[in-house]
Order: structure tokens, then sequence, then C-alpha cells
């Protein structure tokens, strides 16, 4: 398979100012906390994450929120934002989203671990999230939406091939900008006779003139898929950047640069070492570097930070992620706040 380039040979470290804050700490109701998303709306700040009452998937599945309304520094109770109706149901995960003044939630429905139905639609009315519509896609919305055009976002996610079956294969959601309801799914191709990405978590960002959907996969180098229009996409490309196995988070900043969050091997503690990556507008390799952990932290206490969501306000990005890998240990949600000015 052709390889891709993300991070320029000659590459500039950083060292913003980072602020931690713990969002939520583990507790034996719902043990197993995962795959969080922050939003901000208005002047609050809001953290999602899904809860399981046993284990990983296991067990009564829903999702959490808590909002901040003092720009991240503290969280206020938590809440109920999407549950199933049935003790054994999956709401697996949350995705935040603000379109025109309102704040949006992508959850999909599962009836089994990794086996999607569908996609819930809700809307935040008031202090309540109201379901305006169901997606027929057995799919995971892994990253917020990215804006194409004046009509048109894009999400980036995992589709199955049909419905009972896991979502194997990486895709992008092109949702109408003024409605999250009205979408149309773009999966991507898999090469006749090559093996489907292993846990195909996937993100989108811009590089230069293209757009990328960088894949994670657990049985080998990660994968990445290109467009010069946001719709039509070549690959997939190996990506010569050591990624670690874990969900990818990238984007767009307002003043037109690109980032990229992810892991990067550090043995033997799995997730250990998270790293940002910047690209200036118009660049077409990362060029600068920053690590944003590796080693415990003073407010979190654990050595292991993944499965980052952000979002920006004002020239810092505030980064959600779990803390803790050992399921015997369980797993808090922390908000990592980092100054790019």
């Amino acid at each position: 398979m052709e390889k891709r380039r993300l991070l320029a040979d000659s590459f500039t470290y950083l060292h913003p100012q980072k602020r931690t804050t713990l969002v939520h700490k583990a507790s034996r109701d719902y043990w197993f906390l995962h795959d969080t998303a922050v939003a901000w709306h208005g002047d609050s700040l809001f953290a999602a994450y899904y809860h399981c009452r046993k284990s990983e998937m296991i067990g009564h599945t829903l999702i959490h929120q808590r909002i901040s309304r003092d720009g991240g520094l503290s969280f206020g109770p938590e809440t109920v934002l999407s549950a199933p109706a049935e003790e054994e149901g999956l709401h697996v995960p949350p995705m935040l989203f603000e379109m025109n003044g309102s704040l949006y939630a992508y959850v999909t429905r599962m009836t089994g671990p990794d086996i999607c139905t569908d996609i819930r639609v809700l809307k935040l009315a008031g202090e309540s999230w109201r379901e305006i519509g169901i997606l027929d896609y057995p799919m995971i919305v892994n990253g917020t939406p990215q804006k194409l055009d004046e009509f048109t976002l894009l999400a980036p996610g995992r589709v199955a091939d049909e419905p009972g079956k896991k979502p194997e294969r990486p895709a992008i959601l092109k949702m109408d900008a003024a409605d999250p309801t009205k979408t149309q799914l773009i999966p991507m191709e898999i090469p006749a006779g090559e093996i489907y990405p292993r846990c195909p978590e996937s993100t989108l960002f811009r590089l230069g003139n293209r757009w990328v959907l960088l894949v994670r996969n657990d049985a080998g180098p990660f994968w990445t898929y290109e467009s010069m229009d946001g719709v039509h996409y070549t690959g997939p490309f190996e990506v010569d950047l050591p990624m670690e196995a874990s969900k990818p988070f990238g984007g767009t900043l307002a003043d037109g640069r690109s980032y990229l969050i992810y892991n990067a091997p550090n043995p033997p503690e799995r997730r250990s070492k998270l790293v940002l990556l910047l690209a200036e507008a118009g660049e077409a390799e990362f060029t600068k570097k920053a690590i944003l952990f590796w080693s415990d932290d003073r407010v979190a206490n654990r050595k292991n930070w993944h499965y980052p969501c952000a979002a920006e306000r004002d020239g810092k990005l505030y980064i959600s992620l779990t803390a803790g890998f050992r399921e015997e240990e369980g797993r808090d949600a922390i908000l990592l706040t980092v100054d790019l000015e």
C-alpha cells in the first residue's frame, strides 16, 4: 500500500500552557466510562460520555453529561443525555456539535457491543434533550462535523456493511448544515483482497488543499483517504507516523490552522503519551508538535489519557479525554485546556 506522510521531517516543538480539570470520577454505579465528547453552547461547555453499569458495553449503557458554566474550571452535577428503555440496551457513544445557535447530539443505538442499529438525533431544548429524528445507518460517528461549505458539514465515523454486523468500514456522514437529520452516507472503498482495518475509528481534517480522513487500524499502520472536494476520496494509504491503537481526533481551527491529537507509542504503558500536531493554513504537512501528556497528572492521577475530543474557544483548545485504562481501576473523564496563542 502506498504511504502518506503527515508530519514534516523538520518540525518545531511547542510547549503550550495547559490546565487539567476533573470532569467525572469513576463510581461503582457506572464503573466503565469512555469516549467523551465536548462542545460549547453559548457560554456553557458541555461534556458527555458513555457509561456502562457492568463493563465495556456490558449491562445498562447510557450517555451522561456534565456542564461547566465557568469556562471549564469546574463541572456541575451529572445528568442523563440519552438512555435506552431496556436494562440491557446500549447507547454508545455521544457526539456533540453546535449548529446555527442550537446544540445537537448524535447517539448510536446498539443491540450488543458494536452491533449498531441506528443513530438518534437529539436537540437541546432548554435544560433537556429532545429527539428530532433517527438516521437509519448502522454507524458510529467518531468526530465533530467539519464545515465543507455554507450548505454542508462532514462528520467522520465507521459503518457496518449491513445491519447486525460490526462497523468495520470507514465512512463520512455528509450533513445538511441547516438540518442534522438530513444526511448522506459516504462509505470508503476497501480494495479487493485487502483486509478491513481493525477498529477503524476515524477523524477528518484539512492539510493544504486536501481533506484527510485518518483511520485507526489496530492490525498495522493507520490508514488515510484523501479528497480534493471533501466528497470523493482516493485511498487507502498507509500513514508513516507511529500511532498507538486508539482513536485520533483532528479538525480545523478558526484561524485556518489544522490540528491532530493522538496517542503515540510509549511502552510498556498503554495510551500514556498524548501528542498534538499543528499545521499552518495551507501547509501540506504538520510542522509543529507538542507533548500534551507523558506522565501521571496531579489532578486526574492517571497514567493513561486517550480518546480525545476537542472544541475551540478564544484561542484555546478544550480537549475532553478518558483517563485511566485498566478496567479494574475504573475510568474518569477529564478536560485538558490548551492555550494555542
